[in-house]
């Protein structure tokens, strides 16, 4: 049995027709949006992360830095009333809250445009934020309890 060819109206070529590859490149650039959204979130999250570290060190080394200095009987830093002790609590406060917030922002947006995977809880860059998380608030609670 011969097989035969589907006979196409003149002037049109086999293939897709033109309705259906303006749809396909619709599509393709949809996604690219999206991939392109993903990175950027990720960019974030990433300078996120790099800001409330250098937050978190910054803080540590004040405190300990303006703590030495009262022990040696230096002056106190300005007003009396800001201690090493609160400069570092605030910016380990804003270092935590900051990485926290961003980091249920960046999964929201994931959710909303639908590409949220559960395996992006566990992806390199939430794990830095998990354990850069853990790390600042240990650091604030050492401090607020031992004052």
């Amino acid at each position: 049995m011969e097989e035969q060819a589907i006979k196409l109206p003149e002037g049109q070529e086999p293939g897709l027709s033109e309705k259906d590859k303006k749809k396909d490149k619709k599509e393709a650039k949809k996604d690219v949006s999206l991939v392109k959204l993903e990175i950027a979130l990720y960019r974030a999250q990433m300078a996120m992360v790099r800001t409330a570290t250098t937050m978190t060190t910054f803080g540590f080394a004040l405190y300990k830095l303006l703590e030495e200095k009262a022990k040696d009987g230096h002056e106190r830093p300005a007003l009396h009333v800001i201690t090493p002790r609160m400069i570092a609590l605030v910016l380990f406060f804003a270092g935590f809250v900051g990485l926290v917030t961003f980091s249920f922002k960046h999964v929201h947006t994931l959710k909303r445009v639908g590409i949220f995977k559960p395996a992006f809880y566990y992806s390199g860059i939430m794990l830095m934020s998990y354990i850069l998380m853990l790390l600042t608030f240990g650091l604030f609670l050492g401090v607020y309890i031992n004052g």
